[in-house]
């Protein structure tokens, strides 16, 4: 079963996700946050993005990189890495 994907739900996910060691793809996170199947959270990514952008204009540390994926800052070193890479 699936629920909304919502900022609430998507920052409560990622709060399993800190540090870029425990990163996670979108198309993960998007299950993890809303329950979606495979096939679901891949559809689900676009509104996962604009989520993160959301969340981060809240002022939450929420990094992504290619190589680790989406997590939550455990540093102040991720988060200026992220800025760098945006």
């Amino acid at each position: 079963m699936s629920a909304p994907l919502t900022p609430a739900a998507v920052l409560a996910a990622l709060s399993h996700h800190i540090g870029a060691m425990n990163g996670v793809t979108a198309a993960r996170l998007a299950a993890e946050a809303a329950g979606l199947d495979k096939i679901q959270a891949h559809y689900a990514e676009r509104q996962l993005r604009e989520i993160v952008v959301v969340l981060r204009l809240d002022g939450h540390h929420v990094c992504a990189t290619p190589e680790h994926g989406y997590f939550l800052a455990a540093n102040d070193e991720e988060l200026l890495a992220t800025c760098n890479f945006l």
